[in-house]
């Protein structure tokens, strides 16, 4: 039920963004989406979903579901650190060949932060 699963979340999950005077009230557990649409642990439609990721293509987007199951059964994670594999090159070639100057490489970061530490120490690295 609803309420276990947000005193177990109360318990044990750190929520960035938020006022956590405001977890004491019944906040949403979202339980899926489908589209731009979140839907609570009770079933309800419980908001529209606006991060841009999901505005493009929504919550499970059958050709994006279809793409990380055929990946998933051939490799889930690979570090690019001394090795590289089939995909993370096809994508990068993908993306590098949308970019204007020359060389063109990709770094894949797992967010923004770590984007932008990648960033400072590549700029770091060339000057040096």
């Amino acid at each position: 039920n609803s309420d276990e699963i947000r005193a177990r979340d109360r318990a044990a999950v750190w929520h960035p963004y938020t006022r956590h005077s405001g977890l004491e009230r019944n906040f949403p557990v979202i339980e899926h989406g489908d589209g731009s649409y979140l839907y609570d642990a009770d079933g309800r439609n419980s908001s529209m979903d606006r991060i841009v990721v999901v505005l493009r293509l929504g919550h499970s987007h059958p050709g994006i579901v279809d793409a990380i199951r055929t990946q998933a059964g051939r490799l889930q994670h690979s570090i690019l650190g001394n090795l590289s594999h089939p995909a993370a090159i096809h994508l990068a070639g993908r993306i590098a060949a949308l970019l204007p100057s020359r060389p063109r490489h990709v770094f894949y970061g797992s967010d923004g932060a770590s984007a932008v530490e990648a960033a400072l120490k590549i700029a770091v690295q060339y000057w040096d």
